[in-house]
């Protein structure tokens, strides 16, 4: 289901799925704007780092860390971004890709999209007309192994999760059971 393309294969989160999706998907850190940094302080090696949100592109850019790929749809918490989130994820010059992924859902373009450029290790901000939060799933499953992803956990803190067999296996397992449309 993930690698096909061109079939419009577009996936929706069913409700009964939605719980699976409240818990952190690996490990929370909490303390607002110092969250990002407690992520990259805890001596984690890593070789690339996926960012999903607007607020968490924002704080790793503040302490001037790029990432290899930025996910972002110009919300938090579903209202516009504050105006300096926007600047300084302007300000990073990255080449911008735009992509349609409404609320709920995770499309073949985005899927597509995150797959291309971190296999072509290319930096870019792939700006959400919709909704990017599920693009943390895909990123998981695509990213490559040494990498970490981190998303904002809405009211709690941001969360850091290292890329191996057993979270790709979890990704997928959760990918899979959402419904083609």
């Amino acid at each position: 289901m993930l690698l096909r393309y061109g079939k419009n294969l577009n996936l929706k989160l069913p409700d009964e799925l939605r719980p699976a999706l409240k818990d952190p998907f690996g490990e929370l850190f909490k303390d607002g704007a110092e969250a990002v940094k407690k992520a990259l302080n805890s001596s984690l090696d890593y070789e690339g780092i996926v960012s999903v949100g607007d607020v968490t592109t924002y704080h790793l850019l503040t302490i001037g860390i790029t990432p290899s790929l930025c996910i972002v749809d110009g919300k938090v918490m579903r209202k516009k971004a504050d105006g300096r989130i926007l600047e300084k994820i302007e300000d990073a010059k990255l080449k911008s890709i735009e992509v349609e992924n409404p609320s709920g859902m995770i499309t073949d373009e985005l899927k597509f999209t995150i797959k291309k450029y971190l296999q072509a290790q290319e930096k870019v901000i792939i700006e959400v007309k919709g909704e990017e939060d599920l693009a943390t799933l895909p990123a998981i499953f695509y990213a490559p192994y040494g990498y970490i992803v981190m998303y904002g956990q809405p009211t709690k803190g941001v969360v850091r999760v290292k890329i191996n067999k057993k979270n790709k296996q979890k990704a997928k397992k959760i990918i899979k059971k959402m419904e083609e449309v």
